[in-house]
């Protein structure tokens, strides 16, 4: 408890420190925008979409999130005239139909930069990278949204499995010029299973975000709904109100309301929660800030939980971007379920996206956590959490280089530690990718792996090969993966299995695209095919 402790007062003087370097040292650049939209996202990559994208440079950052509050979250890895191929940096927990914006320098800056001898007059006056929005921007109505259909479907020679996925969102800004805005986020989830001699069926309901927001004015807002707040990642989904005011440099606000419920994620009035917090804007813009907050959590109007968390988010220059988090909890019981007046440093995370040179970016990132307890939602487990509690540690760290103006390589490593040494896990890859063939076009991309964890050991290698078609409108990429399994100390054969398959792409117009995939899979002489598609229709 006392290594906790101290763990929790070094995160909060780190970054404390961190807020004032970064309110002394803040840099503004003279920088124009891009906004483009999320159009697809896998386990690896995320896909963007912009209506030109001649001013993106690879290996740069794109931020999301709002105006107001835009936080790193991509690196550009490759580019068509109008797509994006990106990887996630930092926490972001993006969605088909998000904005996403890219910075880049107006000519008139870049010319400057290149002439020793331009009068710094002539050069544009500096902004920040963020801006606050103007009033006449603030007071337009404006609609953004996204409605997607998608089947996953796996058949082999007995079963049949199927997943469907309806997903909506929508964000309604300043309605009919008034002061309210209005934005959610659902997803309709049906699983299909079927085999020789059973056949099941499941559907699920999620509802995300149901938010109405109120601007009393620019600094003072009031939200009613289920929504997520920014300056409160960690708590989730909250049913009720937040109320928030800013100032020049400085913010707070307070919520009130409940949980969703864990299982069915539907109203749970039974599961009330409150809290306040308060912090520190480094840039003009808002982009980056650190805060402090408490939230108190109940079930059936008795403590569940009760913690401090600690956010914070910043630029340092336009090298470094930084963000970290930290959960402490201030409520504990010990087995014969008696309160106790102890910490438990519940969450550490931290990550740094740092850029030394144009054509080179590191990022590397570090976690701890324990077991997540809620004493009155789980008292009948409380021996066995307390019991089986141990710290689970994570180190990742990337390198993205671009060798060439066409050819791109980087390394990941990852490795997840645990301090009863169970669930343990580690990960090397390498990927070396190519844009712009000679004399065939298109782009091609290779990664290999390794991975290892207490039981098994298995490596994989693929290929895909892109390129556009019809004025860009269809994308086509065949690719070739190939896995294999070794079982750890048991005495079973190594399990080769290989993919073969094609990815298609078509946009019918700039708001509405089908997304298709198919794949032959072979394992154990058994073969597998997978059927994934999506249609998006956006406004």
């Amino acid at each position: 408890m006392k290594n906790s402790s101290k763990l929790s007062v070094f995160f909060l003087i780190f970054f404390g420190l961190l807020a004032f370097l970064e309110t002394e040292a803040a840099v503004f650049s003279a920088k124009d925008s891009i906004s483009g939209s999320v159009s697809f996202i896998t386990s690896e990559n995320v896909y963007l979409k912009f209506e030109t994208t001649k001013q993106l440079v690879p290996l740069d950052t794109i931020y999301a999130g709002s105006v107001e509050n835009l936080v790193p979250c991509l690196i550009l890895i490759q580019k068509s005239s109008v797509s994006v191929i990106a990887k996630n940096i930092g926490n972001c927990n993006l969605k088909v139909g998000d904005k996403v914006w890219y910075f880049f320098e107006p000519e008139a800056l870049a010319a400057a930069k290149e002439s020793p001898a331009a009068d710094v007059k002539t050069v544009p006056a500096l902004i920040p990278v963020a801006t606050e929005p103007s009033s006449k921007v603030k007071d337009k109505s404006e609609l953004n949204g996204m409605i997607s259909l998608n089947n996953y479907s796996v058949i082999d020679q007995q079963d049949f499995n199927s997943r469907s996925i309806a997903r909506l969102s929508l964000t309604a800004d300043k309605i009919n010029g008034s002061k309210f805005s209005f934005r959610t986020y659902s997803r309709y989830l049906q699983n299909s299973a079927q085999n020789e001699s059973v056949q099941s069926n499941t559907n699920k309901f999620f509802l995300y975000e149901f938010a109405v927001d109120y601007d009393f004015d620019s600094t003072l807002s009031l939200t009613v709904g289920r929504f997520i707040n920014p300056k409160m990642m960690s708590v989730g989904a909250i049913d009720g109100l937040k109320l928030q005011k800013s100032w020049r440099s400085v913010f707070a606000g307070a919520i009130v309301g409940s949980r969703p419920d864990p299982y069915s994620y539907s109203l749970n009035t039974n599961l009330i929660q409150y809290g306040a917090y308060a912090g520190l804007y480094h840039t003009k813009g808002h982009s980056s800030f650190t805060n402090l907050g408490f939230i108190n959590q109940t079930n059936s109007g008795l403590t569940d939980r009760r913690y401090l968390y600690l956010q914070h988010q910043s630029s340092l220059g336009s090298k470094v971007n930084l963000f970290g988090s930290s959960e402490l909890d201030l409520y504990s019981k010990d087995s014969l379920g008696n309160s106790q007046n102890e910490t438990r440093l519940t969450n550490l995370f931290f990550s740094i996206n740092y850029r030394p040179i144009r054509n080179l970016t590191l990022m590397a990132s570090y976690d701890v956590r324990k077991n997540l307890i809620l004493y009155e939602s789980f008292s009948e487990e409380l021996d066995r959490l307390l019991r089986d509690d141990p710290y689970r540690t994570g180190l990742r760290f990337r390198a993205n280089y671009r060798l060439t103006k066409t050819v791109f390589a980087g390394f990941a490593i990852s490795q997840r530690l645990q301090s009863d040494s169970k669930n343990e896990f580690s990960n090397q890859s390498l990927f070396l990718n190519f844009s712009r063939i000679p004399w065939i076009g298109g782009r091609i991309n290779t990664s290999v792996s390794t991975n290892k964890n207490s039981y098994m050991l298995y490596n994989s290698a693929s290929i895909r090969y892109s390129r556009e078609f019809l004025e860009n409108k269809l994308s086509l990429t065949p690719f070739f993966r190939i896995l294999n399994y070794e079982y750890i100390d048991k005495e079973l054969d190594q399990v080769l299995q290989t993919y073969t398959g094609i990815d298609l792409n078509y946009d019918f117009s700039r708001k509405l695209s089908l997304r298709a995939l198919y794949d032959y899979s072979i394992r154990s002489n058994s073969g597998f095919h997978r059927f994934n598609v999506n249609i998006t229709q956006r406004f």
